[in-house]
């Protein structure tokens, strides 16, 4: 008996019950599965932000984003009454920043009074650097010794008028201006300006003598004798350490 091949259409599987269920199950799993991975962040960012939407969430999640960050810097920002964005933050992380850092810069800044605003310390992190410490150092002065102390030769030696030699280390005191951070002289060269200067002075002095007795008189006029155009530091204090005739 010849036998003949009917093939099975879709239509004839679906109306199978037990195929439908399967259907139906496995449709509602990647819903669920959807939803989750949208209801989770959301949740998480809206306890950071409680303006977040579900869509705001999503526009995120498909943009490679994480919401949650995004909300919690800007519930950050606003409670130190700064005005920023999602759209900003957004932005800045898309463009490789980090929201919360930044977040914590600003308001760190806005705390000690300090004029750094958003687009200043957007410009300073996607240029590379790590503004929170920009920001401390705008804060709190350092102490930067020239030669290092810790160096194989911890002293300069500068020869006076009449030959005699002073060695000393010279150490200077600075802060960082802000708002000279991208595009001003850097810091290295504020510094090694003023050591060139401090040099000049003490060779200028008659011997080693009149400066190992008096140093702070042999570099007084130092300051404002160098020329630093735009410096990203200001230059608060200037003195020689460690002065002894060689």
């Amino acid at each position: 008996m010849r036998e003949i091949f009917m093939p099975v259409l879709p239509s004839q599987l679906a109306s199978s019950p037990i195929i439908a269920a399967a259907t139906y199950i496995l449709t509602g799993a990647v819903v669920i599965a959807l939803l989750g991975s949208l209801l989770a962040p959301w949740l998480r960012a809206k306890r950071q932000d409680p303006a977040i939407t579900l869509g705001q969430v999503l526009g995120m999640k498909f943009r490679k984003v994480d919401p949650v960050s995004i909300a919690h810097a800007r519930r950050m920002l606003a409670d130190a009454g700064i005005d920023v964005s999602l759209s900003q933050l957004e932005t800045q992380q898309l463009a490789g920043g980090k929201p919360l850092a930044l977040a914590r810069a600003l308001v760190t800044a806005r705390g000690a009074g300090l004029d750094l605003d958003w687009s200043l310390a957007m410009t300073m992190q996607l240029a590379g650097r790590d503004v929170e410490s920009v920001v401390a150092s705008a804060i709190t002065p350092r102490d930067i010794e020239i030669p290092d102390p810790k160096s194989q030769h911890p002293r300069i030696e500068v020869p006076t008028k009449d030959g005699s030699k002073v060695r000393c280390r010279v150490k200077v005191r600075v802060r960082t201006v802000l708002n000279n951070v991208i595009g001003g002289m850097p810091e290295p060269e504020v510094v090694r300006v003023v050591v060139d200067h401090t040099i000049l002075a003490i060779a200028d002095a008659t011997n080693a003598r009149e400066v190992a007795n008096n140093p702070s008189k042999a570099i007084e006029d130092v300051l404002n004798r160098a020329k630093l155009e735009r410096p990203s530091c200001e230059v608060l204090g200037l003195w020689l350490a460690s002065v002894g005739e060689a």
